[in-house]
């Protein structure tokens, strides 16, 4: 297949004309060479890899060797339970294009020609071509990707969803009889793409050591891993613990319109929040709950400034106590209108609650293809660290409080993610804390009595909250604050400290593996090893 001709494809399954990484990396994948991390920035179309692997396996099977290169699954793995559901409708959407094709006059000729390939795989001669199916919690696995092996599969799951499979055990009702060619069918001509992978650097590393094991064996078609993540190239020791194949970004060879999101307008500003010199806790020390209601107020009064601009404005906060903190205050503000004006998104909510959230007309006020120009009031959506990754939000300004780097950079992958606007945001810090944690670090170099009373009982920053601060710090300057576009930010110096360590994980051997296959065991028989561990 040709560039012009895949450029013809890839626009017709997905409504946008490719990229140059999504050009690149699909003559990869054709060529054999399945990178082992992609380090591509938050909004330039990660997901798009389903059609570009699908593209793939339709120019293998025209070719005449009898070696097929590409997998015949895709596993597209993510952490949160939101963001299975928006792969899930973004792969639905390309597969029924897809099948389309196959009557479609204007559609491709070389399309049309992999998709009769595709209806020849299958022995079932089934009527889609590549079959979907979901796997979250509260969401039933239609059973259709392993109903028939010779048939092309997407699978989209949640972290514990497909790891569970892997390892025999199967979360979500799977029963004994089915553990083992579940297992097998994600363990055998599949391509597993971990999107964000930084996120789950547990399920990286072992999953990483399951292949390890299994390549000590002859084996038909070997599964694949691939990770996707926006923080590689800042974070690439953690998530890559072994020599791996980068596949980078080149920001040269851009087109304009990865180039406007690319830089994107983000101006960084910091509201200082100082403990030390407020009236109100100058000589007690403040609880936790007087801590939150201040900030929370400081962080409403910041949101309200963007009253009557028409305009969408999301708050990331790190607890849900928070999240309802400023939800109430704000609430409280606005008055009547305030019911149809504030979303609240937590990682605590139910599945039935993230779907109605979901299809509500608030939340499309924060999806990237609205119509601003159609919205007159203000819309606020109040979030945990449950938006900050693959959610396809694109908020026009955003307020947050101090977290990890890795969390600073997908927070602010949410906010004019398509370079519509200029765009402000805020981060709230605790100014006192911040003081405290500087003097902490800085103390072994002073004598106790240097040290001044008023921080004695200020708990500090967290060392990780510190050196994001100090990192965030090196960003160039823009007109009245830092900015925080892509560009920029991947131009930030690597700094291990900023990210929270990696989770000690268990070392996973062939004798382990072997007890989690033995399926046909109950519990009572033989106590197999819990895969939750």
């Amino acid at each position: 297949m040709t560039r012009i001709e895949f450029n013809d494809c890839f626009q017709y399954l997905t409504g946008n004309s490719p990229f140059h990484w999504q050009v690149r990396l699909f003559e990869e994948m054709i060529a054999g060479r399945i990178p082992d991390a992609c380090d591509i920035p938050t909004g330039l179309g990660k997901t798009s890899v389903i059609a570009i692997w699908a593209l793939a396996l339709g120019d293998d099977l025209l070719k005449t060797s009898d070696v097929r290169r590409i997998s015949l699954r895709l596993v597209y793995v993510v952490d949160r339970r939101v963001v299975v559901d928006q792969s899930t409708d973004e792969a639905e959407t390309m597969i029924q294009k897809f099948q389309k094709a196959l009557s479609d006059s204007e559609s491709p000729l070389i399309l049309k020609t992999m998709a009769h390939q595709y209806e020849q795989l299958s022995f079932t001669r089934s009527e889609s071509l590549i079959t979907l199916s979901s796997l979250r919690g509260q969401r039933a696995d239609n059973r259709e990707w392993c109903l028939d092996p010779s048939r092309p599969a997407v699978i989209v799951g949640t972290v514990d969803m497909i790891g569970s499979r892997l390892l025999f055990s199967g979360y979500g009702g799977v029963g004994r009889n089915h553990r083992s060619l579940q297992a097998g069918l994600l363990g055998q001509d599949a391509l597993i793409v971990i999107d964000e992978a930084h996120l789950s650097p547990s399920f990286v590393s072992t999953i990483r050591s399951i292949k390890e094991s299994v390549y000590h064996y002859h084996l038909l078609r070997p599964f694949d891993v691939m990770l996707l993540s926006a923080t590689i190239s800042s974070d690439v020791s953690r998530i890559n613990e072994r020599d791996s194949e980068i596949f980078s970004f080149d920001s040269t060879a851009e087109n304009e319109e990865a180039k406007r999101r690319l830089y994107a307008e983000k101006e960084l500003y910091w509201l200082s929040i100082d403990l030390a010199d407020s009236a109100t806790y100058q000589n007690r020390k403040p609880t936790a709950k007087q801590i939150r209601e201040l900030i929370a107020k400081k962080i409403v009064e910041q949101a309200l400034s963007y009253e009557g601009e028409g305009c969408s404005v999301i708050v990331f906060v790190s607890t849900v106590e928070l999240v309802n903190e400023v939800t109430a205050v704000l609430a409280n503000t606005l008055g009547k209108d305030s019911e149809s004006r504030i979303l609240k998104m937590t990682g605590e909510m139910r599945g039935a609650e993230r779907d109605e959230l979901a299809t509500g007309e608030k939340f499309k006020r924060f999806l990237p293809y609205r119509d601003r120009q159609t919205q007159f009031v203000t819309y606020y959506l109040i979030a945990t660290s449950c938006a900050e990754v693959g959610a396809n939000l694109d908020a026009d300004h955003g307020i947050c409080d101090l977290s990890s780097l890795d969390s600073m950079i997908q927070r602010l992958g949410r906010i004019n993610r398509f370079g519509k606007v200029k765009a402000a945001v805020t981060v709230v810090i605790n100014k006192t804390n911040l003081e405290t944690t500087d003097l902490n670090i800085k103390k072994h170099d002073m004598e106790e009595n240097q040290l001044d009373k008023r921080y004695k009982d200020i708990q500090p920053l967290s060392i990780v909250q510190y050196y994001t601060w100090l990192t965030l710090h090196k960003l160039p300057k823009s007109t009245h604050g830092l900015d925080a576009s892509p560009a920029a930010l991947r131009g930030l110096p690597k700094e291990p400290r900023a990210y929270h360590a990696v989770p000690v994980v268990p070392y996973l051997d062939d004798a382990r593996l072997d007890d989690w296959a033995m399926t046909s065991l109950q519990q009572a028989e033989y106590a197999r090893p819990l895969v939750a561990y």
